[in-house]
């Protein structure tokens, strides 16, 4: 390995809607890698504002990559048109509107502002099955991350994922992973690396193959 590669590269991580560091666990392992946690959205922040309330929390000063999962992702994908990283890692997660499910834009439709808060929380775990978690360990960690939100960013974050309106990506360069049994954000477009059987959290489920494919993207 050589340049920047030979020492390791910071990577700055945003995990999915509903999940905290715990999703990274087994990639903190491997990496140097720092999860931006998420914070509660200030009210009529949009997603780009929200991306760049993290710009302080990256030193720029030195090569990074950014990485995502899921809703992760496209914060991921937002903040690199704002500062630019070195590699820009999406997992399980999208780089534009076309990569989303087809049903997205019918949710444009539903009256979600008013719907309480609370409610996108319980709607987590009824749609657990989804996620196609296969370990009791995982099921119970997902259980925790989800009780673990802060009040108001699910409801806001799924706001932000219907009315997203990214078509295209102009910054550097952009890798994106993703399962072929992914049921929240079936695979569809451009992707680099898909993980057979793999499901939407299968940076826990799979986390082998996973951390296999990102040592081949951060330290070539």
């Amino acid at each position: 390995m050589g340049g920047i590669y030979q020492q390791k590269i910071k990577i700055y991580a945003f995990a999915g809607l509903g999940a905290d560091k715990w999703l990274f666990q087994y990639q903190q392992k491997d990496f140097d890698l720092e999860v931006l946690e998420w914070r509660e959205p200030k009210k009529e922040e949009n997603l780009k504002e929200y991306a760049s309330s993290y710009i302080s929390k990256i030193d720029t000063s030195k090569p990074f990559i950014l990485m995502g999962v899921s809703f992760g992702g496209i914060l991921a994908t937002e903040l690199s048109h704002i500062i630019i990283p070195h590699k820009t890692i999406l997992i399980s997660s999208a780089s534009t509107i076309y990569e989303l499910p087809f049903f997205r834009k019918y949710f444009q439709y539903l009256p979600l502002s008013f719907i309480p808060s609370s409610l996108f929380t319980k709607l987590g775990f009824l749609v657990r099955p989804l996620f196609s978690i296969q370990t009791k360990s995982h099921k119970k960690l997902f259980t925790k991350m989800l009780n673990n939100m802060p009040p108001n960013f699910m409801k806001w974050a799924l706001l932000q994922v219907v009315h997203w309106k990214r078509e295209e990506n102009d910054f550097g360069q952009l890798v994106r992973i993703h399962g072929t049994r992914d049921l929240v954000i079936p695979l569809q477009g451009k992707c680099d690396y898909t993980i057979k059987k793999g499901g939407h959290l299968m940076v826990m489920e799979n986390m082998k193959e996973v951390n296999e494919v990102l040592k081949k993207i951060i330290f070539s």
